[in-house]
């Protein structure tokens, strides 16, 4: 029921595909065409539940239409419970929990090339497997935060908008470390100030609307 959930996010945000200038100057972070990774070291204190009881289900919901904007969700869909891109240790092969935090594809995978061979390896598997959303203004994506997925280039100048949404079961306190960080934050620093914090070595922006002293 209702009173048994928690919401932890809720956010709208735009997406704008880059022209060719943009993409070459693009840094690691910058997401235009996201490497393929799990949501739960941003949401989660520790390894997520088995896979038929979550902790917490995130939903995104697109605010375009994907003829238009183009940049559906790429995903890859679990193949039962001996998936072995699902097995035991297999979802913490993503960056930021296995080497450095990067967030383009092409810069993420030639690390992973350079550095961890077999991690490498792997995820090439799952780029072969991915399935992209075709959205329309209205469509819901519901998931498990160790869902296989990725963000997708935009059309060049066109934003696609969507909101992100996470509820968690409200006995799973663990399960809220963005609301946590955030809290924590607004009591240190109640003046209005850009901050900038690493948790689960994922890099979250945001501005605390504080009062005045």
């Amino acid at each position: 029921s209702a009173a048994d959930l928690r919401l932890t996010q809720a956010e709208s945000w735009g997406k704008k595909g880059p022209d060719s200038k943009e993409f070459e100057k693009r840094k690691p972070a910058d997401s235009y065409d996201q490497r393929i990774h799990c949501d739960y070291p941003n949401h989660t204190l520790v390894h997520p539940s088995p896979w038929s009881h979550p902790d917490a289900v995130s939903l995104i919901i697109y605010l375009s239409e994907c003829e238009e904007c183009e940049g559906g969700t790429a995903v890859v869909p679990r193949q039962g419970a001996r998936d072995p891109l699902y097995h035991t240790g297999a979802t913490v092969k993503t960056p930021g929990v296995y080497g450095h935090w990067i967030n383009d594809r092409e810069m993420a995978e030639e690390n992973y090339r350079l550095t961890a061979p077999e991690v490498y390896e792997f995820r090439k598997k799952l780029y072969n497997r991915e399935k992209r959303v075709r959205y329309k203004m209205g469509t819901v994506l519901v998931y498990r935060q160790d869902l296989w997925h990725r963000g997708t280039m935009v059309k060049n100048g066109v934003k696609r908008y969507v909101m992100n949404i996470t509820f968690r079961r409200k006995d799973a306190d663990w399960s809220a470390v963005q609301a946590i960080l955030m809290q924590s934050l607004s009591r240190m620093c109640p003046q209005d100030h850009e901050l900038a914090a690493w948790v689960g070595k994922e890099k979250l922006s945001f501005k605390l609307a504080g009062k005045k002293p």
